[in-house]
């Protein structure tokens, strides 16, 4: 998967969150279908969690 895809798709997560500070699995609910299931198809789940908001505090 491009770097460019992953940007796209993480970028859309945190437009359509209702609170960014907390994003997660509800992002995925509302997503594109074609975004979800390119998250659902990840399997490192460090690239998952990424797409999806989770990520480490600095």
């Amino acid at each position: 998967m491009s770097a460019r895809k992953v940007r796209r798709i993480r970028r859309g997560c945190q437009l359509r969150s209702g609170n960014r500070e907390g994003m997660g699995v509800s992002e995925l609910f509302t997503a594109p279908r074609r975004d979800a299931a390119v998250i659902l198809s990840v399997r490192d789940m460090r690239l998952k969690r990424y797409l999806l908001g989770y990520w480490p505090e600095g």
